[in-house]
């Protein structure tokens, strides 16, 4: 088998032209044209043998991925190509990784190791019409896969890998938006519609949230790649992920919820979500502010009903400490001067209730009204003399005839 060996070097390396041309593998023109092949793979390095060294002062992965002074050694071995012993620099960043691609019964194989470290995320994902991203990125991945044609092969990829991020400011996620919504509502910003939403997508943009550090595990299945296990340790307010990226498309689908800190144990927080879709490195963002929203009409609702209680309470406390004011006097009635003058009392025949003032005399202010008059009652009269019977002698007196005088009488 005839062997040869080589070297290359260039100012500019297209490498995932120069992969596909080593194995046989029809280009495809960058990552946002139409989707991959299905026409089968023809595997073209059968029988070569040998070695390439090749050196790159630039190296196009992607269209927006670049490493700079890229190095390794290309190894062909029949129906196996190794790419191996490569090194370079990414986002100014150590960038490591091997490649091994071969051909076999059921298509195309190849398996992808590769390794970041130090490298800073806003020279990997600088966009023209957004402010970078600071942060120092590190990742660790191996990904593989099978398939007879490109669009097979990609649908296949399966992996693991981690990724960390370190003393970062995230762009579009100001941890002082809550406070700053919260004034805008005060002074009469209304708290639905688009208003609102075009307050708070500007007030996003006004600073970044820093986070000290942030971690994730990389799960890789049917040409998916997941965030999981998501933890993110940030300053001024909490953010939640989900993180999902199409390997074939280098397309983003995204959810970020930035939640503020809690005033107190269980008390609500309001929240922002943050939706990135679209291709990398610039996926169009959707602010969505109904939880927010929410938020804000509950608080005023629990404000109104803050108000309503102290109110009250002020109320309470103010009856509760207030002076006793003292009990105005008794004003003493008038008597009218034409009324009659009640009788002095008589010892042998009036019933008195009590002793009465002199007639005229003024009643004093500190005393009761005056009584009535005393009632006089007179005595009973005595029981007159049974009617004596007259004398047997005097029954044919008419009966019109004078009575006889009573006993006792002087006539």
């Amino acid at each position: 088998m005839p062997r040869f060996e080589g070297s290359v070097e260039a100012e500019s390396l297209d490498a995932s032209a120069t992969v596909a041309a080593a194995i046989g593998v029809p280009a495809r023109s960058g990552l946002r044209g139409a989707g991959w092949s299905t026409e089968p793979i023809a595997w073209s390095p059968t029988g070569l043998n040998g070695r390439i060294d090749f050196k790159a002062q630039r190296a196009v992965i992607a269209p927006w991925l670049v490493a700079q002074r890229l190095t390794g050694v290309a190894r062909f071995n029949g129906s196996e190509v190794v790419f191996e012993e490569i090194t370079g620099e990414l986002g100014k960043g150590r960038l490591d990784g091997r490649l091994t691609v071969s051909n076999g019964a059921a298509g195309l194989a190849a398996r992808l190791r590769v390794g970041l470290a130090e490298a800073e995320l806003g020279a990997i994902l600088a966009s023209a019409d957004r402010p970078a991203t600071a942060g120092r990125l590190a990742l660790q991945a191996e990904i593989e896969g099978t398939g007879r044609s490109p669009a097979a092969f990609i649908g296949s990829l399966t992996g693991f890998g981690t990724i960390v991020l370190d003393q970062a400011r995230l762009v579009g996620l100001n941890p002082n938006v809550f406070g700053a919504v919260t004034r805008a509502v005060e002074l009469g910003i209304p708290t639905d519609g688009v208003r609102i939403r075009e307050f708070v997508t500007g007030a996003l943009d006004n600073a970044g949230l820093p986070v000290s550090k942030a971690s994730a595990a990389i799960s890789i299945n049917a040409g998916q790649a997941r965030l999981r296990d998501i933890v993110i340790q940030a300053a001024g307010a909490e953010l939640q992920a989900t993180v999902n990226l199409d390997l074939a498309d280098a397309m983003v689908d995204a959810l970020l919820t930035l939640n503020a800190l809690p005033s107190a144990p269980g008390a609500a927080q309001p929240a922002v979500m943050v939706a990135l879709k679209g291709t990398l490195p610039a996926p169009k963002r959707a602010v969505d502010t109904n939880l927010l929203a929410s938020w804000l009409t509950l608080r005023a609702v629990e404000q109104q009903s803050r108000q309503i209680d102290a109110m009250e309470q002020a109320a309470r406390e103010a009856a509760a400490t207030a002076p006793v004011k003292p009990a105005e006097p008794a004003t003493p009635l008038a008597v009218p001067e034409s009324a009659p003058t009640a009788p002095a009392p008589s010892a042998t025949s009036g019933i008195s209730g009590g002793a009465q003032a002199p007639a005229g005399a003024q009643v004093p202010a500190a005393q009761a009204p005056a009584l009535p008059p005393p009632i006089t009652i007179p005595a009973a009269p005595k029981p007159r003399a049974a009617p004596r019977h007259e004398p047997a002698t005097r029954a044919n007196a008419p009966l019109n005839a004078p009575l006889p005088p009573l006993l006792g009488s002087q006539n």
